[in-house]
Protein backbone atom coordinates (compact mmCIF):
# COMPACT_ATOMS: atom_id res chain seq x y z
CA UNK A 1 0.00 0.00 0.00
CA UNK A 2 1.20 3.49 -0.86
CA UNK A 3 1.97 5.03 2.53
CA UNK A 4 0.48 8.42 1.82
CA UNK A 5 -2.70 10.07 3.05
CA UNK A 6 -3.85 12.48 0.36
CA UNK A 7 -6.45 14.99 1.56
CA UNK A 8 -8.62 16.46 -1.21
CA UNK A 9 -11.19 19.25 -0.94
CA UNK A 10 -13.07 21.62 -3.22
CA UNK A 11 -13.32 25.00 -1.55
CA UNK A 12 -14.89 28.40 -2.18
CA UNK A 13 -14.67 29.73 1.38
CA UNK A 14 -11.06 30.14 2.54
CA UNK A 15 -11.88 30.66 6.21
CA UNK A 16 -13.75 27.35 6.37
CA UNK A 17 -10.96 25.55 4.54
CA UNK A 18 -8.41 26.96 6.96
CA UNK A 19 -10.43 25.65 9.91
CA UNK A 20 -10.81 22.25 8.23
CA UNK A 21 -7.05 22.01 7.81
CA UNK A 22 -6.44 23.18 11.36
CA UNK A 23 -8.30 20.15 12.67
CA UNK A 24 -6.62 17.80 10.19
CA UNK A 25 -3.19 19.05 11.22
CA UNK A 26 -3.84 17.73 14.74
CA UNK A 27 -4.36 14.12 13.66
CA UNK A 28 -1.99 11.39 14.81
CA UNK A 29 0.01 10.26 11.77
CA UNK A 30 1.12 6.60 11.66
CA UNK A 31 4.87 6.11 11.63
CA UNK A 32 6.27 5.92 8.11
CA UNK A 33 3.27 7.65 6.49
CA UNK A 34 3.16 10.99 4.71
CA UNK A 35 0.37 13.56 4.39
CA UNK A 36 -0.38 15.60 1.27
CA UNK A 37 -3.10 18.14 0.44
CA UNK A 38 -4.83 19.23 -2.75
CA UNK A 39 -7.39 22.02 -2.48
CA UNK A 40 -9.31 22.89 -5.65
CA UNK A 41 -10.65 26.46 -5.52
CA UNK A 42 -12.12 26.75 -9.02
CA UNK A 43 -13.98 23.45 -9.43
CA UNK A 44 -16.92 23.53 -11.86
CA UNK A 45 -18.23 20.38 -10.20
CA UNK A 46 -17.22 18.09 -7.37
CA UNK A 47 -16.45 15.29 -9.83
CA UNK A 48 -14.23 17.41 -12.08
CA UNK A 49 -12.37 18.80 -9.09
CA UNK A 50 -11.76 15.35 -7.68
CA UNK A 51 -10.65 13.95 -11.05
CA UNK A 52 -8.18 16.80 -11.42
CA UNK A 53 -6.83 16.16 -7.93
CA UNK A 54 -6.11 12.49 -8.68
CA UNK A 55 -5.11 12.95 -12.32
CA UNK A 56 -7.85 10.84 -13.87
CA UNK A 57 -10.51 11.43 -16.53
CA UNK A 58 -13.81 9.65 -17.24
CA UNK A 59 -13.06 6.33 -18.92
CA UNK A 60 -9.55 5.96 -17.50
CA UNK A 61 -8.57 2.63 -16.00
CA UNK A 62 -8.63 2.21 -12.23
CA UNK A 63 -5.45 2.61 -10.21
CA UNK A 64 -5.17 0.07 -7.44
CA UNK A 65 -1.79 -1.27 -6.36
CA UNK A 66 -0.03 2.01 -5.68
CA UNK A 67 -2.96 4.32 -4.97
CA UNK A 68 -2.57 6.39 -1.80
CA UNK A 69 -5.32 6.58 0.76
CA UNK A 70 -7.38 9.52 -0.50
CA UNK A 71 -9.48 11.45 2.02
CA UNK A 72 -12.16 13.57 0.36
CA UNK A 73 -13.52 16.26 2.67
CA UNK A 74 -16.06 19.03 2.48
CA UNK A 75 -14.56 22.34 3.49
CA UNK A 76 -16.95 22.49 6.47
CA UNK A 77 -15.88 19.16 7.96
CA UNK A 78 -13.71 19.17 11.05
CA UNK A 79 -12.09 15.86 12.01
CA UNK A 80 -12.38 15.36 15.75
CA UNK A 81 -11.12 11.79 16.06
CA UNK A 82 -7.36 12.21 16.12
CA UNK A 83 -6.84 8.46 15.55
CA UNK A 84 -8.69 8.46 12.23
CA UNK A 85 -5.55 7.99 10.08
CA UNK A 86 -4.53 4.95 12.11
CA UNK A 87 -8.04 3.57 11.72
CA UNK A 88 -7.99 4.03 7.96
CA UNK A 89 -4.56 2.46 7.62
CA UNK A 90 -5.59 -0.58 9.67
CA UNK A 91 -8.90 -1.11 7.85
CA UNK A 92 -7.54 -0.76 4.32
CA UNK A 93 -4.47 -2.87 5.11
CA UNK A 94 -6.55 -5.68 6.58
CA UNK A 95 -9.25 -5.57 3.88
CA UNK A 96 -7.83 -5.06 0.37
CA UNK A 97 -11.30 -5.69 -1.06
CA UNK A 98 -12.55 -2.40 0.42
CA UNK A 99 -12.52 0.43 -2.10
CA UNK A 100 -14.26 3.19 -0.17
CA UNK A 101 -15.15 4.00 3.42
CA UNK A 102 -17.48 6.60 4.87
CA UNK A 103 -18.93 7.52 8.25
CA UNK A 104 -22.59 7.91 7.24
CA UNK A 105 -24.74 6.30 4.57
CA UNK A 106 -27.32 3.64 3.90
CA UNK A 107 -27.22 -0.14 3.69
CA UNK A 108 -29.84 -0.10 0.93
CA UNK A 109 -30.64 2.58 -1.61
CA UNK A 110 -34.13 4.01 -1.35
CA UNK A 111 -36.09 3.57 -4.62
CA UNK A 112 -36.54 7.33 -4.86
CA UNK A 113 -32.79 7.84 -5.23
CA UNK A 114 -32.71 9.86 -2.00
CA UNK A 115 -30.59 7.66 0.23
CA UNK A 116 -31.54 9.28 3.53
CA UNK A 117 -35.25 8.60 2.87
CA UNK A 118 -34.59 5.09 4.14
CA UNK A 119 -32.74 3.78 7.17
CA UNK A 120 -29.34 5.45 7.52
CA UNK A 121 -26.35 4.24 9.51
CA UNK A 122 -23.10 5.71 10.81
CA UNK A 123 -22.66 8.85 12.83
CA UNK A 124 -21.55 12.45 12.52
CA UNK A 125 -21.44 15.09 15.23
CA UNK A 126 -24.01 17.84 14.99
CA UNK A 127 -25.23 20.51 17.38
CA UNK A 128 -27.14 19.51 20.52
CA UNK A 129 -25.54 16.08 20.71
CA UNK A 130 -23.27 14.49 23.31
CA UNK A 131 -19.59 15.51 23.25
CA UNK A 132 -17.32 13.65 20.87
CA UNK A 133 -14.43 11.44 21.91
CA UNK A 134 -11.28 10.20 20.17
CA UNK A 135 -11.49 6.58 19.09
CA UNK A 136 -8.79 4.09 18.10
CA UNK A 137 -10.66 1.15 16.61
CA UNK A 138 -9.88 -2.44 17.53
CA UNK A 139 -8.27 -4.57 14.80
CA UNK A 140 -11.44 -6.65 14.43
CA UNK A 141 -13.85 -3.72 14.21
CA UNK A 142 -17.17 -4.59 12.58
CA UNK A 143 -17.54 -3.14 9.09
CA UNK A 144 -21.00 -2.68 7.63
CA UNK A 145 -21.24 -3.09 3.87
CA UNK A 146 -23.45 -0.35 2.44
CA UNK A 147 -24.95 0.78 -0.84
CA UNK A 148 -23.91 4.41 -0.46
CA UNK A 149 -21.85 6.68 1.75
CA UNK A 150 -22.27 10.41 2.26
CA UNK A 151 -19.71 12.62 0.56
CA UNK A 152 -18.85 14.97 3.41
CA UNK A 153 -16.15 12.43 4.35
CA UNK A 154 -14.94 9.70 2.01
CA UNK A 155 -11.75 7.65 2.15
CA UNK A 156 -10.59 5.47 -0.73
CA UNK A 157 -7.81 2.96 -1.31
CA UNK A 158 -8.58 2.65 -5.04
CA UNK A 159 -8.61 5.39 -7.66
CA UNK A 160 -11.64 5.27 -9.95
CA UNK A 161 -12.58 8.18 -12.23
CA UNK A 162 -15.47 10.25 -10.92
CA UNK A 163 -18.40 10.44 -13.35
CA UNK A 164 -18.09 14.10 -14.30
CA UNK A 165 -19.74 13.46 -17.67
CA UNK A 166 -22.95 12.63 -15.76
CA UNK A 167 -22.73 14.67 -12.57
CA UNK A 168 -21.45 18.10 -13.54
CA UNK A 169 -22.56 19.85 -10.37
CA UNK A 170 -22.29 19.24 -6.65
CA UNK A 171 -24.88 16.54 -6.01
CA UNK A 172 -24.89 12.74 -6.32
CA UNK A 173 -21.14 12.49 -6.91
CA UNK A 174 -20.88 10.43 -3.72
CA UNK A 175 -23.84 8.17 -4.53
CA UNK A 176 -22.48 7.59 -8.04
CA UNK A 177 -18.99 6.76 -6.79
CA UNK A 178 -20.41 4.32 -4.24
CA UNK A 179 -22.08 2.46 -7.09
CA UNK A 180 -18.97 2.67 -9.30
CA UNK A 181 -16.86 1.11 -6.55
CA UNK A 182 -19.24 -1.81 -6.19
CA UNK A 183 -19.52 -2.19 -9.97
CA UNK A 184 -15.73 -2.52 -10.02
CA UNK A 185 -15.90 -5.31 -7.42
CA UNK A 186 -14.92 -3.35 -4.32
CA UNK A 187 -16.71 -3.09 -1.00
CA UNK A 188 -18.09 0.18 0.32
CA UNK A 189 -18.23 0.20 4.13
CA UNK A 190 -18.94 2.15 7.28
CA UNK A 191 -17.06 1.06 10.42
CA UNK A 192 -18.87 0.55 13.70
CA UNK A 193 -18.13 3.73 15.66
CA UNK A 194 -18.92 4.45 19.28
CA UNK A 195 -18.13 8.12 18.88
CA UNK A 196 -18.40 10.69 16.12
CA UNK A 197 -15.29 11.12 14.01
CA UNK A 198 -16.19 14.48 12.49
CA UNK A 199 -18.19 17.66 12.88
CA UNK A 200 -20.09 18.60 9.73
CA UNK A 201 -20.94 22.28 10.06
CA UNK A 202 -23.28 22.47 7.08
CA UNK A 203 -25.80 24.84 8.68
CA UNK A 204 -29.54 24.45 8.96
CA UNK A 205 -30.55 24.96 5.31
CA UNK A 206 -29.64 22.35 2.71
CA UNK A 207 -29.25 23.75 -0.81
CA UNK A 208 -30.92 21.43 -3.30
CA UNK A 209 -31.07 23.75 -6.30
CA UNK A 210 -30.28 21.04 -8.87
CA UNK A 211 -30.67 18.01 -6.65
CA UNK A 212 -33.76 16.69 -8.40
CA UNK A 213 -32.07 16.94 -11.81
CA UNK A 214 -29.14 14.80 -10.66
CA UNK A 215 -31.48 12.42 -8.84
CA UNK A 216 -33.13 11.67 -12.19
CA UNK A 217 -29.72 11.23 -13.82
CA UNK A 218 -28.76 8.79 -11.10
CA UNK A 219 -31.97 6.77 -11.49
CA UNK A 220 -31.50 6.62 -15.25
CA UNK A 221 -27.99 5.18 -14.99
CA UNK A 222 -28.05 3.19 -11.75
CA UNK A 223 -31.63 2.20 -10.92
CA UNK A 224 -31.26 -1.45 -12.11
CA UNK A 225 -28.69 -2.02 -9.34
CA UNK A 226 -31.07 -1.04 -6.53
CA UNK A 227 -32.91 -4.36 -6.32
Amino acid sequence: MNQTFHFIACSNRPFLMAECRRYADRLYIPEGWNVEWTVITDALSMTSGYNRAIGLHPGDAARTADAPVRIYLHQDVFLTNRWILHNLRDIFSAHPDIGMLGVAGAERMHPSGVWWSGASIGCVYREDETPYEEERLAPDVHLQDVAVVDGFFLATAVDLPWREELFDGFDFYDVSQSYEMRRAGYRVVIPEMRYHWAVHDDGKVLSLDRYNHYRKVFLEHYEPEQS
